[in-house]
């Protein structure tokens, strides 16, 4: 990387390569409802991962209403 800010980053998707230095095995469940007027989904579960170049971000568990 060459420290410009990806897409993902930018709330985007990413499909290049990343280089992960860490990755919690520890979860939080974080109960958190996405509606509008109505439920569109619920966030169940976080994780964390360090990048090689020390950025953090976060892996979700999201249980999405169809």
């Amino acid at each position: 990387m060459n420290g410009e800010e990806t897409p993902i980053e930018a709330g985007g998707s990413y499909s290049g390569e990343i280089i992960l230095t860490g990755v919690s095995v520890r979860i939080i469940f974080t109960s958190f409802a996405i509606k509008t007027d109505n439920l569109l989904g619920q966030i169940r579960r976080t994780g964390i991962y360090v990048r090689e170049n020390g950025i953090a971000g976060t892996v979700q568990q999201i249980d999405l209403r169809i």
